[in-house]
């Protein structure tokens, strides 16, 4: 049993007492935020230790990219569903501080360096502008490093070698989604001086490539990110592995200009998610979901609506195209069947609010990656299956065919990304390799552009 004592038992206060007083008196009280709390909640769901949230503690932003060169300059660019009619959810946090630092070194864990650069992801600014992400080689460890070019592919330059970060594993179910801490495989440009990275993490340039920092956000994995106009969208999970990701899935939107994204737009409750495309078009984006209960497609506005797209559950890919197409909206219905995935189209002329009827099923081999639709009646959709062809897909006729096409050097899948640009341009990154595929006239004919 403890023994109690008057206060005049106690012995008076010594040296020891007085040094801790002191030191007490001295720290200083900092208030805390929404968007701390919730990435404090998320990394300990998901079992993470990185802690998203100390992002936004308003520290200072660590730089990665020490070891970068600064050329991108010149040549501008330009669960649960939220219903119909909720409107946005905003967090206010303070705006981090713009600070220059060195990169750290690579950790002992790094993954094994490619044999030269690997295409993971790109980005256009117009048709002489785009900048490519792919895994390199940094003093023997694999390592993110972007080329830029300003010429329409004349000359590439190194833009950044991300020592800090590593690159995404190759091959996992959902292209460029990280499976570990600090990984990233998603590139997307707003303009020459500003740009993203995200995967595990978001990084932010502002001055083309010089320094890169840590881009506030409440936290989770990055499945799909697209830059429309001022505005930058993206979707996180929860956590991701080679076979899929784990939801819910939240969609976060922010002006360009913002140091931090802190708008939530919609959370849809998913236990298992295969598949996720996010386009935009004049301001309005759309969002298709493949998950274990089958598929939701949403247009994201002011407000969030869900869409009633495909007659069958069964997968979905959004397109839109990219020139003279104001409200139209293009989705192939995908159904799984032996030998393949048999194939249907669909459009929209008002923004999703109604669908034409679906045509006639096409069986193309393996599952549906991308589709990238140049024009009205111009699409390319690419697979994960090249076994007896190239696996990428041309339709001129809005899907009531597709053709599978002949490639240069019989080039074939599996494919990671496609997507289109203006001036009928469309591009395919294939999977594992140190070149992308380049068309100028709708899909028709394509190029190699070697980057390895």
């Amino acid at each position: 049993m403890s023994e109690r004592h008057d206060r005049g038992d106690l012995p008076e206060r010594g040296i020891v007492e007085d040094f801790f007083a002191q030191e007490r008196a001295t720290i200083e009280e900092l208030p805390g935020h929404d968007l701390h709390w919730q990435g404090i909640v998320r990394a300990r769901r998901t079992r993470r230790t990185r802690m998203v949230a100390a992002l936004a503690a308003g520290a200072a932003a660590v730089v990665v990219g020490a070891a970068t060169v600064a050329i991108w300059q010149g040549g501008g660019p330009d669960a649960e569903v939220a219903p119909a009619g909720q409107t946005s959810s905003t967090v206010q946090v303070p705006s981090p501080q713009d600070t220059t630092a060195t990169s750290p070194d690579p950790t002992s864990a790094a993954p094994t360096a490619p044999d030269g650069f690997v295409v993971r992801s790109m980005t256009s600014g117009d048709a002489t502008t785009r900048a490519v992400l792919g895994s390199d080689s940094c003093d023997g460890s694999a390592c993110p490093v972007i080329q830029v070019t300003t010429d329409d592919g004349q000359q590439w330059r190194t833009m950044s070698a991300l020592t800090g970060l590593s690159p995404v594993p190759q091959g996992g179910r959902l292209a460029g989604a990280a499976t570990g801490p600090d990984q990233v495989g998603i590139v997307r440009m707003a303009d020459p001086q500003t740009a993203w990275v995200a995967g595990s993490t978001i990084q932010r340039t502002t001055d083309g490539g010089q320094t890169w920092a840590n881009y506030p956000y409440p936290g989770g994995t990055v499945v799909a990110m697209e830059v429309d106009g001022g505005t930058i969208r993206f979707v996180t999970a929860d956590s991701c592995t080679s076979e899929g990701c784990r939801g819910p899935l939240t969609v976060y939107q922010a002006d360009t200009s913002d140091p931090l994204a802190e708008t939530e737009v919609l959370t849809v409750e998913a236990e298992v998610v295969t598949d996720v495309d996010l386009v935009t078009s004049g301001g309005v984006a759309f969002l298709a979901v493949d998950h274990d209960g089958g598929s939701t497609a949403h247009r994201l506005g002011e407000t969030a609506t869900e869409m009633t797209v495909c007659r069958d559950d069964g997968g979905l890919s959004l397109g839109v195209p990219a020139i003279a197409g104001d409200g139209v909206l293009t989705a192939t219905c995908e159904r799984p069947v032996d030998g393949g995935t048999e194939v249907s189209t669909t459009r929209s002329t008002d923004q999703g609010e109604t669908w034409s009827q679906e045509t006639r099923p096409t069986l193309i081999r393996g599952r549906v990656t991308a589709l990238a639709q140049s024009s009205i009646n111009d699409m390319v959709l690419v697979t994960d299956d090249a076994t007896a062809g190239s696996g990428l897909y041309r339709t001129g006729d809005n899907g009531v065919s597709w053709d599978e096409l002949v490639l240069p050097d019989d080039r074939r899948g599996p494919w990671t990304w496609a997507g289109a640009g203006g001036d009928d341009r469309v591009y395919a990154i294939p999977t594992g390799s140190g070149v992308y595929l380049e068309s100028t006239d709708g899909g028709s004919s394509w190029r190699e552009v070697d980057l390895g």
